[in-house]
């Protein structure tokens, strides 16, 4: 048994009070008579307990620092290192030596560790890396070609009046106040498909992506969504067609880069890129963050967002949505598009 007052003692007297207060229906009052403290010790001992998941440790002194060894440092690096979506709260409960979460956060900041929501990026199954590196190899001498490019690409704008997390001032009393309500079933977003091309001085206007009707059904697991037919009909033929020609250079010396959607490759559009002269690039498949209008859809979202955060600004149909999207589309400096 552990001398009285080291501190082991006191760690192991801290363990049962606080397992006495969990797994009984004894309150401070009875845990002091029984292991004979003062209640304000074991209300001291509990609080400790809750406010750090149950560790019933002793904190260091004040104005005494906690030793960090290097092995200990390793071990929290280690940690880091092999799960970086662990929480401070895991990360102690696996190292296991003795630090608490503070600390812990301290070891992880002087070594550089941010605590940031992770980037996207496309999942790339077997095959498609060295895909992508070999498009990359084959262009790397590339400097002004890329300037006669023409990067297209698809787009959904949102507008959800409503988003997961957003809170609501009211007054006590008022929680079922129709204007205080969050939907439940319907959620009342707004949503838009658009089209657009851009190169280095240049782009196309914003181009709605119209909805098909039930009319246009083509088979039982059609989803209605844009398809060959409707791209070379409503968006190749009359906007991006048009687009090249007007760019003073001859037709097969650029180059339309796409990515490999359906609509992309149909018979029609493939009919058109030959009358037109121009190049298809040949697109290195489930690779969207290599094409640079990615970059400009992100500019738009954000100065959309920035408009709706006023309320007279906000849309109420997807006509206002289109409406909003143009405009902030217009205001895209060209020279932040070139780079």
């Amino acid at each position: 048994m552990a001398p009285p007052h080291t501190r082991r003692a006191r760690e192991d007297r801290n363990r049962e009070i606080y397992a006495l207060y969990k797994h009984t229906d004894m309150g401070y009052n009875k845990i002091s008579k029984l292991m004979n403290l003062s209640k304000s010790t074991v209300q001291t001992v509990i609080k400790m307990a809750e406010n750090h998941d149950g560790n019933t440790h002793d904190g260091p002194r004040a104005g005494r620092s906690t030793k960090i060894t290097d092995a200990k440092r390793q071990v929290i690096l280690d940690i880091i290192d092999t799960e970086p979506y662990l929480t401070l709260r895991d990360i102690t409960l696996m190292a296991n030596v003795g630090l608490g979460k503070d600390t812990i956060n301290k070891i992880s900041g002087e070594a550089s560790f941010k605590l940031r929501i992770p980037r996207k990026k496309p999942f790339w199954r077997k095959g498609q890396k060295e895909k992508r590196k070999v498009f990359a190899r084959q262009r790397r001498n590339w400097t002004r070609a890329w300037k006669w490019v023409v990067f297209v690409d698809e787009a959904t704008i949102e507008y959800d009046p409503n988003p997961v997390g957003r809170k609501v001032r009211l007054r006590v009393g008022e929680e079922l106040e129709e204007k205080n309500l969050r939907p439940s079933f319907k959620s009342g977003r707004t949503n838009i498909g658009v089209y657009a091309a851009i190169m280095h001085g240049r782009k196309t206007e914003l181009i709605l992506v119209r909805k098909r009707t039930e009319k246009e059904r083509t088979t039982k697991s059609d989803r209605l969504g844009l398809n060959a037919h409707q791209y070379a009909t409503e968006i190749h033929q009359p906007y991006v067609i048009p687009f090249i020609e007007g760019i003073n250079r001859p037709s097969e010396t650029i180059y339309m880069a796409a990515d490999n959607a359906s609509w992309h490759n149909g018979l029609e559009n493939k009919r058109l890129q030959e009358e037109c002269g121009h190049q298809r690039l040949a697109w290195p498949p489930n690779s969207p963050d290599l094409n640079p209008i990615e970059n400009t859809w992100s500019l738009l979202k954000k100065a959309l967002k920035k408009r709706f955060s006023r309320l007279e600004r906000r849309p109420h149909s997807a006509d206002e949505l289109f409406q909003a999207a143009k405009e902030e589309w217009e205001l895209i400096p060209q020279e932040t598009i070139d780079g």
